[in-house]
């Protein structure tokens, strides 16, 4: 089931150009051009809700275009440019609900929440950090009418349960669809596969094998007790699962590095599909953009960033953005 493995999210969108347009590439490379730039706008958008600060704003939008992972992917039919953009929008539509108390932005970014959520699993685990974040944004406007004895935060709470409520039914009816296929009830295979190729790679560092041997060690030696030539999406589910918390228990400190070491070398390194796609520099234009194209490049810039919100003392915004 191609779906439990990926989500449905990005398979929706396409569906829809492929009904109307046929099998072309280009009506969906240029949908996703399209938003790729609105996702830039997005980025000053949320940058200006953070700072009232138009120089900065202006500064991230820049840098927000700059980015050549993100120019990469759009011409590419890939789901990171289409969720980028529906979670940058449900983010967005969510502060602004917050400071204005208006109930559709609540209804809103909780559809488009639960929407960026089963196209990337991962931003399930912002629907909680989003309910603190709200009332820190409460806190830092201080909402509190004169006169009023009720805290803003008490005012928030029906919205703010609307918003959660939107975002967890999607999630909530694909984990049962799951269960009634599949005979999993989770919400994405990476929700196993995610956890696996991390603990595999701490064993990976601590026996020297590679670390898709040692997922085929799991695999053979459950197939070897079930007595089965091939597992099913629920067997593979579950092996994944235990040897994975079964290795965390066992080590969790070699995880942890392992977790680290990964988060380190995707953020330095140069994107795989930029080595491929741009050519070994021979002009100015195309050194400059394999210099932008250096993670460690982006990473101290964000670094430096953060520094100034901090001294500015400009805690929230801060705390926001390296979340």
């Amino acid at each position: 089931d191609i779906l439990f493995t990926f989500g449905p999210g990005f398979p929706f969108f396409l569906s829809n150009f492929i009904r109307i347009f046929g099998e072309s590439p280009f009506p969906i490379l240029g949908s996703q051009v399209i938003l790729s730039s609105l996702s830039c706008a997005l980025i000053y958008r949320l940058s200006l809700q953070l700072l009232y600060d138009y120089v900065t704003a202006r500064i991230a939008g820049l840098l927000a275009t700059l980015s050549v992972t993100s120019i990469t992917l759009s011409c590419l039919i890939l789901s990171d440019t289409f969720f980028y953009f529906v979670f940058l929008l449900s983010l967005t539509i969510f502060i602004d609900a917050v400071r204005m108390g208006t109930w559709w932005r609540f209804v809103t970014a909780g559809i488009l929440l639960g929407i960026a959520t089963l196209t990337r699993s991962v931003s399930q685990f912002w629907i909680i950090p989003l309910m603190v974040i709200a009332m820190g944004l409460v806190r830092q406007a201080r909402l509190v009418a004169p006169g009023s004895h009720v805290h803003p935060s008490l005012k928030l709470a029906k919205p703010l349960f609307t918003f959660a409520l939107l975002a967890l039914l999607p999630i909530i009816g694909w984990m049962i669809r799951n269960g009634v296929i599949n005979d999993v009830y989770a919400l994405a295979m990476t929700n196993a596969s995610g956890p696996a190729n991390v603990t595999s790679l701490a064993l990976q560092a601590k026996t020297g094998r590679n670390f898709r041997d040692v997922q085929a060690d799991w695999f053979a030696e459950a197939k070897s007790k079930m007595g089965k030539s091939e597992l099913s999406l629920a067997e593979t589910y579950e092996v994944m699962t235990s040897e994975s918390f079964a290795e965390i228990r066992r080590d969790w400190c070699g995880v942890v590095r392992a977790y680290t070491n990964l988060v380190w070398e995707n953020v330095r390194d140069r994107d795989y599909l930029n080595e491929v796609l741009w050519p070994q520099p021979d002009s100015l234009a195309r050194t400059l953009v394999r210099t932008l194209n250096r993670g460690s490049l982006s990473l101290w810039l964000a670094l430096a960033g953060l520094g100034i919100l901090v001294i500015q003392k400009r805690t929230l915004p801060a705390v926001i953005l390296v979340s």
